[in-house]
């Protein structure tokens, strides 16, 4: 009996050896570091609380269908200052719009779209419109007012055709 005891204590051993023989000794993977990166946008009450931070004002159209929330918001980064105002209905974002100082691109979309063309609207000229055949979904362009170069974008995740697109930068640009 104690030879046969000895033999399975043995059978473990040497299956338990195996198995730790054969396991990598790898070191466990490092964490990912999470990028505490700082929110750039400051919120304020009020347009006016807005444009007196950013150092200049905007305007906006006098209306948006279904917004029940304005959000307004100033991005201050170095010499990069632009405000932006968010129109939402319930948790939906329905328009973005924004005006920054100098001629950089300040959108925010990336998505590439099957149609872009240009259009002017008023003092606008050279407004880009980009999205699909007949839904727009970004309208940007640059102006300079007074002597100051901006940038504008109007941006709706929903879309918007010719004539709103028409009605919106009218009204945002100066």
């Amino acid at each position: 009996m104690k030879l046969r005891i000895f033999a399975i204590v043995m059978v473990l051993v040497m299956i338990f050896a195996a198995g730790c023989g054969t396991a990598k000794n790898e070191p466990e993977p490092a964490e990912e570091p999470v990028a505490n990166m700082v929110n750039p946008f400051t919120d304020y009450e009020s347009l006016e609380e807005a444009e007196k931070a950013a150092g200049f004002d905007i305007n906006l159209p006098e209306a948006v269908d279904d917004a029940d929330t304005t959000v307004y918001r100033v991005m201050k980064h170095g010499s990069d200052v632009f405000i932006e105002v968010i129109y939402a209905g319930g948790d939906t974002e329905l328009l973005r719009v924004r005006k920054g100082l100098g001629t950089d691109p300040i959108d925010g979309d990336y998505e590439e779209y099957p149609v872009t063309v240009s259009a002017d609207y008023g003092n606008a000229k050279a407004v880009t419109l980009r999205g699909e055949e007949n839904s727009f979904h970004v309208a940007t362009w640059t102006q300079n007012v007074g002597g100051t170069d901006y940038t504008y974008s109007i941006t709706c995740p929903t879309g918007f055709d010719k004539a709103l697109a028409e009605s919106l930068v009218s009204a945002v640009a100066d």
